[in-house]
């Protein structure tokens, strides 16, 4: 990415005075990009650099020049302003001001900004904590229950429903993300576990474990297979392909309408839902440590929007307040 290619893909007419390379904002961010993201995961370098585009849209079109020291604190929160007005959605605003933060941070360590570093006294957009996804255990019950049902009744050719279960208890019973679970090779299950787990951010767990009731599910559908060598996916379709991200949506989306049937609460399951059940379960059972472990997460506090306590919680936790 260049800045002359960020300008051409989203139409700015405007000229701009050729900066030196020391000064220029374009060869600042572009450099930042080159050494500290292209050699991350595809899907953040794709949401990185269009972070770094829109700001840098909004600073061409706004300062009419490319020189860095024009980026100032006001800018930023221009910027901030900006998206506010076209957005709406403080999530990924948030989101968006944590890549060009580290990049503003970034710079500023190469080469001073003349104001000093612009996102210094720039702060997040307030929002409520996110609620808790997971699931409660009647739930998971009729899960499972519907899962038993997919065994029995899904004989065609084209259907597969020990995969569709297998993958269900191990999202269940591991908080892995799908995207984590569908990159798992045959030679990483074993021992009763999954081992060198490539997680979130190229981190890596060493073993997760996969407790009696998931691995006789995957077992189970292991067995169905003609063939498993080392480097073959785990979880494959009927065509032998590796899952999908959307394949796993789409098993939880069959998983959820079986077990809707006949009933007056149809239940609404994905993949993240999973991860969000686990992770409180564990918490509570265990700790936050052990939790940590098991998610993958870098830090506790990435842990916590999986194990917020709910509404309902928050209230009985207030009603036992001074009765003892």
């Amino acid at each position: 990415m260049t800045n002359i290619e960020v300008l051409e893909s989203r139409d700015i007419n405007i000229t701009l005075h050729k900066e030196s390379q020391n000064d220029s904002l374009g060869y600042w961010l572009d450099t930042y990009f080159a050494t500290q993201v292209l050699n991350a995961a595809p899907g953040t370098i794709k949401a990185k650099k269009n972070d770094i585009t829109k700001f840098l849209e909004y600073f061409y079109k706004s300062m009419k020049t490319d020189n860095i020291d024009f980026w100032t604190t006001s800018v930023s929160k221009g910027f901030q302003n900006h998206l506010l007005e076209i957005l709406y959605n403080f999530t990924y605003i948030n989101r968006i001001f944590a890549t060009i933060r580290h990049a503003a941070r970034w710079i500023h360590t190469q080469r001073n900004f003349l104001a000093g570093n612009p996102l210094k006294d720039v702060m997040d957009i307030g929002i409520e904590e996110p609620q808790w996804r997971g699931l409660d255990n009647l739930t998971i019950q009729r899960l499972k229950a519907s899962c038993e049902h997919r065994i029995a009744l899904c004989t065609r050719a084209n259907q597969n429903p020990l995969m569709e279960v297998a993958v269900f208890y191990t999202l269940l019973y591991t908080g892995l993300r799908v995207s984590e679970l569908v990159r798992l090779n045959i030679e990483q299950y074993h021992s009763r576990g999954f081992h060198n787990v490539i997680r979130k951010g190229r981190k890596v767990s060493k073993k997760i474990p996969l407790p009696s009731d998931a691995k006789e599910r995957v077992d189970l559908y292991l067995q169905t297979r003609k063939e498993l060598l080392e480097k073959e996916p785990l979880f494959v379709s009927k065509s032998g392909k590796r899952l999908t991200t959307r394949d796993v949506s789409l098993i939880c989306d069959r998983i959820a309408k079986q077990a809707s049937v006949k009933s007056q609460e149809p239940i609404k399951l994905s993949p993240h839902m999973l991860r969000h059940t686990v992770l409180k379960a564990i918490t509570k059972e265990e700790g936050i440590e052990v939790a940590h472990r098991l998610s993958g997460n870098t830090t506790i506090k990435e842990l916590l929007r999986y194990i917020a306590p709910t509404h309902e919680e928050l209230a009985a936790a207030t009603e036992k307040l001074f009765k003892k």
